[in-house]
């Protein structure tokens, strides 16, 4: 049971490194602000829909409405970051 318990650490540990390498390079890239959002808040959105406790579904109602921008950037980030 030990073995498990300190398994299960390793891979939520493990996914949420990926996580973190996905962000960066969205961050680091030439995107527009407002993509870099929508795929932070998209991507936590896929995250907290997947059971991980340390994410909140997160999505601005009338950026995600009226940006196209944002729009985008969400919808590639929950579909990109799923576990």
């Amino acid at each position: 049971m030990r073995y498990f318990a300190l398994f299960s650490i390793l891979f939520l540990m493990a996914a949420c490194a990926n996580v973190e390498t996905r962000l960066e390079r969205v961050v680091d890239s030439d995107q527009p602000i407002d993509f870099k959002i929508g795929f932070k808040h998209g991507c936590a959105s896929r995250y907290a829909s997947d059971g991980y406790l340390n994410y909140k579904q997160n999505r601005d109602g009338i950026q995600y409405s009226n940006n196209d921008v944002y729009r985008v950037g969400w919808n590639e980030g929950f579909n990109s970051c799923s576990s």
